[in-house]
């Protein structure tokens, strides 16, 4: 059954989740260049630039309690023109259709 929760953002272990999906899910990968844990853990200090002027979540999607894929997101409220817009980063699951479109619908659901 999947699964999708929200990364709470204070919560240490929940960033490690987060952060360790992509090595699991691609240490098999010759091609594949893991960015620094320290570079990903940063986004989730509240004293980072990106918490200044964005919005931020993240949510990690399981399958039967194993986590098989991640997103972040950020979004911004402009005032003047009154739209709000969002985009996401660090996508990572595996190849699950079901997966994915979980991940997309909860972001699509933060962005509203």
């Amino acid at each position: 059954m999947i699964k999708i929760e929200k990364v709470a953002t204070h919560d240490a272990e929940a960033i490690r989740l987060f952060i360790d999906i992509p090595y699991r899910l691609y240490q098999d990968n010759p091609y594949w260049a893991p960015p620094l844990r320290e570079d990903v853990e940063a986004y989730f200090d509240q004293s980072h630039p990106l918490h200044q002027k964005l919005e931020f979540d993240a949510f990690i999607v399981s399958r039967d309690a194993v986590d098989i894929g991640r997103i972040m997101l950020m979004g911004k409220h402009n005032h003047t023109h009154n739209p709000t817009t969002a985009q996401f980063a660090l996508l990572d699951c595996e190849n699950d259709a079901e997966a994915a479109k979980a991940l997309f619908d909860a972001s699509i659901r933060w962005a509203k």
